[in-house]
This record gives structure tokens, C-alpha cells and sequence, in this order.
């Protein structure tokens, strides 16, 4: 559960390693930006990059 602002990604290059848009939203209450802050380069001020790691491919894979 991400206690963060979220990101939908609309339109976005940067959205599949961004982890605003790549985290799982908290169930009954999750806060999204309004509008995506970035919809048509791959610059944005709000970009918090993810690496996929040994843990986060075994957490994968057992929620298969």
C-alpha cells in the first residue's frame, strides 16, 4: 500500500519505472495527481525511478 500521490500514467514514456504509477494503491483511500504531471516527455519533476530487485521478483511471483 503506497502512502504517496500517485500517478494513472495517461500518455506517459516514463510510467512502467516509475514507482507513483507502478505501486499498489491503498484499497479505500489513495491519492492520484489530477492531471499527470507528465504526458509527452521523458522529463518529470516527479519521477521516482524503481529497479526491480531479488525480493521484488519473489514477491512476483508469489502473488502469481
Amino acid at each position: 500500500m503506497a502512502d504517496i500521490t500517485m500517478c494513472k500514467g495517461d500518455y506517459c514514456e516514463l510510467r512502467e519505472t516509475c514507482y507513483r504509477y507502478e505501486a499498489v494503491p491503498t484499497p479505500l483511500w489513495q491519492s492520484y495527481f489530477t492531471k499527470s504531471p507528465n504526458s509527452t516527455s521523458y522529463d518529470c519533476k516527479y519521477y521516482w525511478g524503481i529497479k526491480p530487485t531479488e525480493q521484488t521478483r519473489i514477491e512476483d511471483e508469489t502473488n502469481s
